[in-house]
């Protein structure tokens, strides 16, 4: 498929708050790998590519969920498959409310 490449993912509403975090608990671990000041941290939810008519229609139905969704954490899972690198899983709850 042609088009360009797009991510669907969860945005802090600060992400100062995450990068400071990552650079106080994790410089030493992660030179050079850290979150920047001008990074923006993010949770990927899925990767695409589409053309840019399909991209409307994607706009009008996650417009229909409003701006904002109000998603509870509810667990988080670290695990360590080869030794070296992390992975993170976050269980989360929609709030209805």
């Amino acid at each position: 498929m042609t088009g360009s490449r797009y991510n669907i993912a969860l945005l802090p509403r600060h992400p100062e708050v995450y990068t400071k975090l990552a650079r106080e608990c994790f410089a030493r671990n992660a030179e050079g790998y850290l979150l920047g000041s001008d990074s923006l941290p993010h949770i990927t939810l899925c990767q695409f590519m589409s053309e840019p008519s399909v991209l409307l229609l994607l706009r009008e139905v996650l417009g229909r969920a409003g701006k904002t969704l109000p998603i509870q954490l509810t667990g988080l899972r670290l695990s360590n498959k080869d030794g070296d690198a992390w992975g993170v899983s976050i269980s989360t709850l929609h709030d209805k409310k």
